[in-house]
């Protein structure tokens, strides 16, 4: 702002959202959709590492690959394949919802140092909130 008038600064471009971006920091889920904490107790992980994804999925342990998309941000989750144990109730629909909107993921960002993986099923929008650990 000079005088009065907003003035356009020199842009610098600090690096692009890749895969790589991701890789090497484990995130720990903290919220399933836009403001719906997770259930305390419940551990769901995300890692990124040589075109997969893995973690644990609140009872399992699960993988699925990943692709870039064509803009940067953007990538492709497939189906995840897990272990199969059993686990109480509240946890075991947590993880059938986490593994579902993982695998409608569209793109990804970060928010205060957050990862945020953006998802769409039939036009149902929303996000799922991931802390470094």
């Amino acid at each position: 702002m000079v005088d009065g008038q907003l003035l356009e600064g020199e842009m610098e471009i600090t690096g692009t959202l890749s895969l790589n971006t991701l890789a090497g920091t484990e995130w720990v889920l903290t919220e399933l959709n836009r403001n719906e904490p997770i259930q305390e107790g419940a551990e769901v992980s995300l890692v990124f590492a040589e075109g997969k994804v893995s973690g644990k999925s609140a009872c399992n342990r699960y993988s699925a690959s990943v692709e870039q998309g064509e803009s940067p941000g953007d990538l492709k989750i497939g189906p995840a394949m897990g272990t199969r144990m059993a686990c109480p109730g509240e946890l075991m629909d947590l993880e059938r919802k986490y593994l579902d909107a993982l695998t409608h993921v569209t793109g990804f960002s970060f928010l205060a140092g957050k990862l945020v993986l953006t998802w769409d099923k039939d036009g149902n929008w929303s996000v799922l909130i991931f802390d470094p650990i």
